[in-house]
């Protein structure tokens, strides 16, 4: 028997606040489109209990990850490896992590932020009743892969329908014994990048949520899956990657509910539910930093962003030799013999989405990224050699100091299977 409780809490700010996702906006929101929340959901099957809380923020950092786990087993009793912070990474949220884009985090929100993610989860915990559990996998038409090759070798960031991309469409639906709606979780591998611009909103995520809930009902969760180099395919008449209207995003958030229904068709009852949560730490190798010589010369350059990030890691060089790995947070949790989510604390790109579910064909798997504490784009070995964004051009606006090395893929799945394979 799994016991089920879920709880919503408003995140929606007050006032103007500066905004995450993008290095182009130069003033504070400016509106609301559609609310944002942090959402919880508790599990427990015998001893065992684990509590999913995401929030409609783009990431957390590190340092906020460690705050807000030890925040929440203090009030709550849960160990560490049984809390996961996840975020739908919607680009249309207030500031929060330590990013290298414009504004500051609002310290007052963040108050408001950390408290309403503790106190859902508190809330869900003491809502736990007995839940049947069953779950889908329907496909999804949403997203575009948006690396092109160019031709040389090289990428463009630019829409590419024959490029990889995971369509599968996840739901896990949670019942009363009677039958009546008490939850549901999908996931889904596709950037929450439908909007820019100065009105927060949680993208389609949330209008993909609102569908859910007035067609089957109960609290619908979204987590995003492996996406780091997935977009909607809003074009414009070139063909090219823009700004989609509120009304198109609710429109697409809409449909990929419509697919979720759709797929209860299929759904598999998990009989004998019996969890097992594992946390661990993947140390990803990065390449060697630059020279404090060219730092200096970035840091006085006429570059603003190049010069704001070679100042940082002229800070972090201050205080000893910078690192030559980056700490990644990876957790399981297993729900039955052969359902289990998989969390990754990157901009994981669809490749290593799909290799960790390749690499357990008899399961459903279902990866989620934008978990705990993100670390940057965490490119798959395949699309290295062609450079881009993903690989050579992000690694800064998360203040690292040199892009990760082609063995990361390798590493993450050694500690995913490390973790598939433990037993308590």
């Amino acid at each position: 028997m799994i016991e089920a409780g879920v709880a919503i809490r408003d995140i929606t700010p007050k006032g103007t606040v500066w905004m995450d996702g993008y290095g182009a906006r130069d003033r504070p929101s400016e509106g609301v489109y559609a609310p944002l929340t942090a959402r919880a959901l508790a599990l427990r099957t015998g001893e065992t209990t684990a509590a999913i809380v995401v929030a409609d923020i783009l990431n957390l950092d590190r340092t906020q990850e460690a705050l807000l786990r030890e925040s929440i087993c203090t009030a709550t009793g849960l160990d560490p490896e049984a809390v996961i912070l996840c975020a739908t990474h919607t680009h249309c949220g207030a500031r929060v992590a330590d990013l290298m884009t414009p504004g500051d985090p609002d310290p007052a929100y963040l108050t408001h932020l950390w408290g309403a993610m503790r106190d859902a989860v508190a809330e869900a915990l003491d809502r736990l009743q007995p839940a049947k559990l069953t779950f889908s996998r329907a496909r999804s038409c949403m997203g575009i892969n948006r690396r092109l090759p160019d031709g040389e070798g090289g990428v463009r960031f630019h829409p590419n329908p024959e490029g990889v991309i995971d369509r599968d469409l996840d739901t896990f639906w949670l019942t009363t014994p009677d039958g009546a709606p008490l939850a549901s979780v999908t996931t889904y591998g596709c950037h929450p990048t439908s909007r820019s611009g100065y009105l927060l909103g949680p993208d389609y995520p949330g209008f993909l949520r609102a569908g859910i809930e007035r067609e089957w009902g109960g609290t619908a969760l979204f987590l995003t899956g492996c996406a780091g180099n997935i977009r909607p395919a809003f074009l414009d008449a070139n063909g090219r990657f823009r700004s989609a209207e509120v009304a198109e995003v609710e429109a697409a958030g809409e449909a990929m509910a419509a697919e979720a229904l759709a797929g209860r068709a299929g759904t598999v009852a998990l009989d004998a539910p019996s969890l097992r949560v594992t946390l661990g730490t993947a140390s990803l190798p990065i390449a060697e930093a630059p020279q404090r010589e060219r730092l200096e010369a970035l840091a006085a350059g006429d570059d603003p962003a190049a010069a704001k990030w070679a100042r940082r890691i002229l800070e972090k060089l201050a205080e000893g030799p910078l690192p030559e790995r980056t700490p990644f947070t990876i957790q399981t949790l297993r729900l039955d013999a052969r359902h289990a989510f998989v969390f990754l604390a990157g901009e994981v790109v669809t490749e290593i989405g799909l290799r960790i579910k390749q690499t357990y064909p008899y399961q459903a798997i279902t990866p989620v990224a934008y978990s705990n504490g993100l670390v940057g784009y965490v490119p798959s070995r395949s699309i290295h050699p062609q450079g881009g964004y993903e690989v050579l051009g992000s690694y800064r606006f998360y203040y690292q100091p040199a892009p990760f090395t082609p063995d990361v893929e390798d590493v993450i799945l050694a500690e995913v299977k490390r973790q598939m394979e433990f037993e308590c």
